[in-house]
């Protein structure tokens, strides 16, 4: 019932971020993310991440920045919403060092 709930949710707003890992590496941060895979390389890949609203879209890339390095690429709203908030987030490598 929960998972019919979720996806009958309406996805009105589309994002394409690039991150700097591979898909398979960041999965785990997709699993509960309406996203496709758009391209892929070694070390990096594009996805299009859908969601209901501009807030809920940026949480949900700002979710998948807490495990790589994100850059919004579309639309302008989210990519400006997405630097200010991880601009924030401490750095990978600082953060190893806890």
């Amino acid at each position: 019932f929960l998972t019919a709930s979720i996806a009958s949710i309406p996805r009105n707003v589309q994002a394409v971020i690039t991150v700097d890992a591979d898909s398979a590496q960041i999965e785990p941060l997709l699993s509960v993310v309406d996203h496709d895979v758009v391209e892929t390389a070694t070390d990096s890949c594009v996805i299009r991440i859908n969601g209901e609203d501009v807030d809920h879209l940026t949480l949900s890339i700002v979710r998948v920045a807490l495990g790589a390095p994100v850059t919004a690429i579309e639309p302008a709203a989210v990519a400006d919403a997405v630097a200010l908030l991880t601009e924030r987030l401490p750095s990978r490598s600082a953060t190893s060092n806890l």
